[in-house]
């Protein structure tokens, strides 16, 4: 999304490349959490954090660069697997290190609580 937008933004098609994008998402995202030496690259000695997403689905199709399409067409919905840290967290597109309905109700618990907190007034703000 932040690719388009961007080059919506800027009136330039080549404004932000993919490769600008998949650094961003990767290693940008590492620097973001303070994390670069330890994530946001495949590398010797870093955390085995990694997505498998299938691109086979027709919303990818053709498939010309596999990079633009996980850029451009993936979706949420294709990841299959997710390694965090050398772990299998996501198996065949399903959560499997937490139960999704409890992470769900604990969700809920937490948002309730904000609105007590909040004491009537709104918990979070949106331009109009």
């Amino acid at each position: 999304m932040v690719a388009l937008t961007q080059k919506q933004r800027e009136q330039d098609a080549e404004w932000m490349t993919i490769s600008d994008t998949l650094r961003l998402a990767t290693r940008g995202g590492a620097a973001a959490a303070g994390l670069t030496n330890e994530i946001g690259a495949i590398e010797v000695g870093r955390r085995a954090d990694i997505a498998l997403v299938d691109l086979s689905g027709p919303h990818c199709q053709p498939l010309h660069d596999p990079r633009a399409a996980l850029v451009y067409s993936a979706r949420a919905s294709d990841v299959v697997t997710v390694l965090v840290d050398g772990e299998i967290v996501v198996r065949d597109r399903q959560l499997i290190t937490m139960d999704l309905d409890e992470v769900l109700a604990d969700a809920k618990d937490l948002a309730h609580t904000l609105v007590d907190l909040s004491k009537g007034g709104a918990v979070q703000h949106y331009a109009p």
